[in-house]
């Protein structure tokens, strides 16, 4: 298939395509038993399809209905009208399709989509099950394809208005879908950033800085291409984490984020040079749901800005034995300071472990993206595409209290933290 001439999307004038990066090539080959996202705002939804269709949804095209069909009792059926038929958009009268009416997903920008989808048609034929998101109307919105055809590719896409559409990002393998079998895909977009995970396997990704929020219909979605049908069951975008304020006060700020809320660190007093987590004169909190006190193996990926000219040190925490114990990835935007791994082991006793990035590596009044990999005894920080600091511990500890968490050490200091996710590694 071949993408039509591109025209300007929502008013905006660049479109961004993300290259392959060497963080992508890090965690692609990697299973995730668990995905955790957390933009800090967003709407709460949940449908098994157990209750009319009209409940939830609005159908726009085609004719999709519950039915019981792959061994399950009660799933959605999108089903294409036509024997024959180029891809369309969401509005064109030869496909099938619809969206949620709830309002809360209309102004759609962060959050995390969950579902299990099953392709019936043969996987030489032609099938492209459409999630749409950020939707403008019924031609101009973002999408992520998902395809078992063997010569097709899923990726992440851009469709404008007259049904011109480009890929963005990077495109699975081909055929990434098996037939006949149920899959379970965990989508998380924030701000630029869009993955999509196949029974816990990353299989695309794409950062397209061009983004908007939507205000037409949200999210949907559309089977835009003929003679295919597959079934979509157990529909949702999830709570929040849930959090322990543990010093000072931080807290959401509904109006500082890529989008929308964050999570602002505000250190508390004029005091706290390298103070501890549990120190008077930090400011942190942990994640107390889902319960991350064994992790050991897997990725911590959010947005981050630094709020400040002076002096600070952010710090994320993993592993917490108590609230001076932990290791800890130091991040810091003042350019006579390092950043580097932590293993703290008490109130007073701490150390820098393994490299160190150059001076002033972040800089402060803008946002950044943060990868932090945790496999066994190595670890690894990046900014955006950027290896910065890396560290081997051959003390291996598992977190006892706490697990990850995030605090202010330094006065003065002010950061906010958006589109948090999460992947534990089998």
């Amino acid at each position: 298939m071949r993408a039509k001439p591109l025209f300007l999307m929502f008013g905006v004038i660049c479109l961004v395509t993300l290259s392959l990066s060497s963080t992508f090539k890090v965690t692609h080959a990697r299973t995730f038993s668990s995905i955790w996202f957390e933009p800090f705002s967003g709407p709460t939804v949940y449908d098994d399809f157990s209750s009319p269709l009209e409940n939830r949804w609005r159908v726009y095209r085609g004719n999709p209905a519950i039915v019981q069909a792959a061994e399950r009792p009660s799933v959605l059926r999108l089903s294409h009208p036509e024997p024959q038929g180029e891809l369309g958009p969401f509005g064109s009268s030869v496909g099938t399709s619809l969206f949620l009416t709830n309002p809360a997903t209309w102004d759609f920008a962060d959050g995390m989509i969950e579902f299990d989808i099953y392709f019936e048609t043969s996987g030489w034929s032609g099938v492209s099950a459409m999630l749409t998101f950020r939707m403008q109307s019924d031609d101009s919105y973002y999408a992520l394809r998902l395809a078992s055809t063997r010569d097709w590719s899923c990726s992440f896409m851009i469709y404008l208005k007259y049904g011109d559409w480009k890929e963005i990002g990077i495109p699975s393998e081909k055929g990434a879908f098996p037939t006949g079998a149920w899959s379970h895909v965990a989508v998380t977009i924030g701000g630029s950033r869009m993955s999509c995970y196949r029974d816990g396997v990353l299989v695309c990704s794409a950062n397209d800085n061009s983004w908007s929020q939507g205000f037409w219909g949200g999210i949907g979605l559309q089977n835009n291409y003929y003679g295919g049908t597959f079934y979509v069951d157990n529909f949702k975008m999830p709570g929040r984490m849930r959090w322990v304020q543990y010093r000072g006060a931080p807290r959401i700020d509904p109006s500082f984020g890529r989008t929308g809320s964050s999570l602002l660190f505000d250190h508390p007093s004029i005091y706290g040079d390298e103070a501890s987590f549990g120190d008077p004169d930090s400011c942190s909190t942990f994640i107390s749901d889902p319960d991350l006190r064994l992790f050991e193996n897997g990725v911590i990926e959010f947005d981050m800005f630094f709020d400040n000219e002076g002096g600070q040190k952010a710090f994320v925490a993993f592993r917490i034995q108590d609230d001076h114990s932990y290791y800890a990835a130091r991040l810091t935007s003042t350019y006579d300071w390092p950043s580097h791994f932590v293993k703290r082991t008490d109130i007073n006793s701490w150390q820098a472990i393994g490299s160190k990035s150059h001076l002033g590596a972040i800089t402060p009044k803008t946002w950044f993206h943060v990868t932090i990999i945790i496999s066994g005894n190595h670890f690894e920080m990046w900014r955006d595409e950027e290896l910065l600091f890396s560290a081997d511990d051959s003390t291996i500890v598992r977190g006892k209290w706490a697990g990850i968490g995030f605090y202010s050490a330094y006065f003065g200091g002010v950061f906010h933290i958006d589109n948090l996710k999460i992947c534990i590694q089998s």
